[in-house]
């Protein structure tokens, strides 16, 4: 169940963007079945909007970002559904624990115990972008499989690394991904340095630090030290690599009505993923 509302960036200022967010929502304390190398339970971050009658709608965060990707959109979202957000551990406000082995599996039950326990909801559409689609992918595939009795009504995939022998892995993502390169980037790299990248590498137009998107994402990624665990968050794309097939073939299989969204400009993420899907 939620603790309710109590924010806790520990010694980051947040700024306007980020600290509405962080207000907007709550925490609740999860021990997750799939266990963890170091630690039993974890502060996980959320934040519900629009009526608690209203149809779900799930929006899923992608890497290296948080729920607060989806800022610009819950206000219109909220209008007829019922938003739900989380951040996975190690993003956002979530705890953000070192060393840890951070599983798209492991996220795929959060979800359900999201769902479940905290939004009292076994229905919901999935919306989903970047490493998000790979949770949601392994999310249906709970489903199908029986493990969970939520109905997804329809899945919606955005921009992703869904088969990797399509995507184009950025410099920064191989380094970061290798054990033997991240030590050095860790020694440069700053919540500011990565939010300015994205802003110039994922964004159309071009977005600068100063934007208070691509600001929020700087205080995001500072809060729990981040930085720490970016070579542990983003080995999930071994994990991708081991189950992409098997998790497309399962969305070949469902019945669940499912949708994708793909903008033309990702060069990480071309459009060729979308057509092999």
């Amino acid at each position: 169940m939620s603790d309710g509302k109590d924010p806790d960036p520990g010694e980051v200022e947040l700024g306007d963007r980020a600290r509405a967010w962080l207000d907007g929502g709550g925490f609740f304390e999860w021990e997750p079945t799939e266990a963890m190398r170091h630690t039993s339970r974890l502060r996980i971050f959320h934040a519900e909007r629009g009526e608690v009658e209203a149809q779900v709608l799930l929006l899923v965060h992608g890497f290296p970002t948080s729920s607060i990707d989806w800022f610009d959109m819950v206000d219109d979202l909220s209008r007829d559904h019922r938003v739900c957000l989380v951040d996975f551990p190690g993003f956002g406000f979530s705890d953000k624990p070192v060393g840890e082995d951070y599983t798209l599996t492991r996220d795929a039950e959060l979800l359900d115990h999201y769902l479940h326990e905290v939004v009292g909801a076994t229905r919901a559409t999935v919306v989903a972008h970047d490493r998000g689609d790979s949770v949601a992918l392994a999310f249906l595939d709970r489903c199908a499989s029986g493990i969970s009795d939520v109905e997804i009504t329809h899945l919606v995939l955005s921009n992703a690394n869904v088969f990797l022998p399509l995507s184009n892995l950025t410099p920064f993502q191989r380094q970061a991904l290798d054990p033997e390169t991240w030590p050095l980037v860790r020694q440069v790299i700053t919540p500011e340095l990565l939010a300015a990248g994205l802003g110039d590498a994922t964004f159309t137009p071009k977005r600068r630090l100063d934007d208070p998107a691509i600001r929020a994402l700087a205080d995001t990624f500072a809060v729990n030290d981040g930085m720490a665990v970016v070579h542990d968050t983003i080995q999930y794309l071994v994990q991708r690599s081991e189950h992409e097939t098997e998790w497309l073939e399962v969305v070949g299989r469902s019945t669940v009505p499912t949708t994708l969204v793909w903008g033309l400009y990702d060069t990480v993420s071309p459009l060729r993923v979308a057509n092999y899907v």
